[in-house]
């Protein structure tokens, strides 16, 4: 078989290409771009020995600022605590929540006594225990700090308050 090219191309081919090209060219014409006008546009060029010097460096802790995440989604319902809460804590395996509606404050207490108030911290494979698996608790906290998980499943906040009260150490969470 022997390809086609353009000196093979019919008259009437050629000119259909040629019309197929002008149309998209003259469309493309409103879009085009002139780099070298853009740069007109610029009162300043980065120079090289001082690009880092007024360039502010963001701390890692800055990604994960929150005490805890709520995870809400039909699937899963969970809390998880901090590495900063859970220092604060002495790296508890069991811990025990208290809410204030009022102040709408989360209190959270180092707890190894298996009562009715104790929630034991699971662990994801490798890690320390962060993780309370109950539906509850994420009720709770989403009613308390008037939550919405419509778009999102998940939602990380907290700012945390380390307290002592008669000897023992609490971690208070305010949204």
């Amino acid at each position: 078989m022997k390809k086609s090219s353009p000196s093979n191309l019919g008259t009437s081919t050629k000119k259909m290409l040629d019309e197929e090209v002008e149309e998209v060219l003259s469309v493309n014409d409103c879009d085009e771009i002139d780099m070298f006008e853009m740069e007109d546009e610029f009162d300043y060029e980065i120079e090289c020995d001082n690009f880092l010097q007024n360039a502010k460096f963001i701390p890692s802790s800055a990604r994960t600022s929150g005490a805890l995440t709520i995870v809400n989604n039909k699937n899963s319902k969970r809390v998880v605590l901090s590495k900063k809460v859970l220092t604060m804590l002495g790296q508890p395996r069991a811990i025990k929540f208290a809410i204030d509606e009022k102040l709408k404050t989360l209190i959270l207490m180092f707890d190894d006594n298996e009562d009715g108030f104790t929630y034991v911290l699971k662990a994801v494979k490798g890690k320390e225990p962060s993780i309370i698996y109950c539906s509850d608790f994420v009720n709770q906290l989403t009613q308390l700090w008037d939550l919405n998980f419509e778009n999102r499943s998940s939602v990380t906040l907290g700012k945390i308050e380390q307290e002592n009260y008669r000897g023992e150490t609490y971690v208070v969470i305010t949204q």
